[in-house]
């Protein structure tokens, strides 16, 4: 699924072994919603959101479709995916689609301060 975003970065440790994908296979039909809060938040913040509205965190199978099949959706503001996420040294690091200047980027980013106000957060309806 890496491989189909063509990234210009990506994160090593954004592999099966980290972040084990469901096994469902094929193509299945769903809503993305990109909830940007437009202030610093913590993570339990948009995770609090997300639920009184409806919503559930996407995941990195939907991090990684999003970023195949609209390359340019996270150009302007980083993606931030809270569904998954590599617990790293007790830290909770979670993916996020980045880019800028020709570059696409995926990364993993360490929640601790926080969420700066231009991040999006990548979110499904229940």
């Amino acid at each position: 699924m890496v491989a189909r975003g063509a990234y210009s970065l990506w994160n090593k440790y954004v592999n099966s072994e980290n972040f084990p994908t469901s096994g469902g296979k094929g193509k299945a039909k769903i809503e993305l919603i990109m909830v940007h809060l437009g202030r610093k938040v913590s993570s339990e913040e948009v995770l609090t959101h997300l639920e009184d509205n409806g919503m559930r965190p996407g995941t990195i199978e939907e991090l990684l479709a999003l970023g195949a099949e609209h390359p340019d959706v996270f150009l302007n503001d980083p993606v931030v995916c809270l569904g998954s996420s590599w617990l790293y040294d007790g830290c909770p690091f979670a993916p996020v689609l980045a880019g800028g200047e020709n570059k696409s980027l995926l990364l993993l980013l360490d929640p601790t301060g926080g969420w700066k106000k231009i991040c999006c957060f990548l979110a499904v309806r229940k």
